[in-house]
């Protein structure tokens, strides 16, 4: 299992490798490679997200427990929103960010310690160690993130080219975003061989569909495409969706 799971690995960051230089250079512009490597990362990111939710196994719930749930997303949009508007923005983002960085680590670790041939991942580890370990190397990640624009005139002056050397933030974030919904789009189609093809055609409308939503946005509504493309709405539904999984999942056994 722990070889599949390598190779699955290095399959998907050779892929999302290859398909991320391809877009920094052939678009010579940097608006264009932003724009264009966001819709790549966050179309097939609300993909995963909704592939997710359409493909979990639900826990039964009352119909109260589904109104206060619904009630306290809804709060929580509402107050994300209003922190967008307030001098805290710029650590709320980076809070987000980490978080998602989390998820992401956190669940190639626990790739190892999955079923053979089921998508799901077993319930969370109660090692508080593996745990810390994963929300340092969140840490790290975004740090690199952050430090990226900085970086860029010194790999300049050792000759790196410039369409390499330049990053934003949120261009990293989204290549490992773009990862992590990768590796899940592989593990969903092997996994569905066994569902039949009706259940890998499911996957790949559901992955499918976002990036066509997207596209038909930016020509017949700019606004929406402008919000969907927003990197701080993003950040606030992956990290529903990472909450999401943490309380399907549960904790192991004691």
């Amino acid at each position: 299992m722990r070889q599949s799971v390598w190779s699955l690995r290095l399959a998907t960051f050779t892929c999302v490798a290859a398909l991320v230089l391809a877009i920094r250079a052939l678009a010579p512009d940097p608006g264009m490679r932003r724009a264009t490597l966001l819709i790549a990362a966050l179309g097939v990111g609300y993909g995963h997200q909704l592939g997710a939710f359409a493909f979990a196994r639900r826990r039964a719930r009352s119909a109260l427990d589904r109104l206060l749930l619904a009630t306290t997303t809804l709060s929580l949009g509402l107050a994300f929103a209003l922190a967008l508007a307030s001098p805290a923005a710029p650590w709320l983002l980076v809070a987000l960010a980490g978080l998602a960085a989390w998820h992401v680590l956190e669940n190639d670790v626990a790739l190892a310690r999955a079923a053979p041939g089921r998508a799901g991942l077993p319930p969370l580890s109660r090692g508080v160690w593996a745990h810390l370990a994963a929300f340092g190397a969140a840490a790290a990640v975004v740090a690199t993130a952050l430090a990226a624009p900085g970086l860029a005139p010194s790999l300049v002056a050792r000759g790196v080219p410039v369409w390499l050397a330049a990053w934003t933030p949120e261009e990293v974030i989204a290549v490992l975003l773009l990862h992590h919904s990768a590796v899940w789009a592989v593990r969903g189609w092997q996994a569905g061989s066994a569902a039949g093809a009706g259940h890998r055609a499911s996957i790949l409308l559901v992955h499918a569909f976002p990036l066509v939503a997207l596209a038909g946005a930016h020509e017949l509504a700019p606004a929406a495409f402008a919000w969907a493309l927003s990197p701080p709405i993003y950040l606030f539904l992956s990290t529903a969706h990472a909450i999401h999984g943490c309380v399907e999942r549960g904790l192991e056994p004691a």
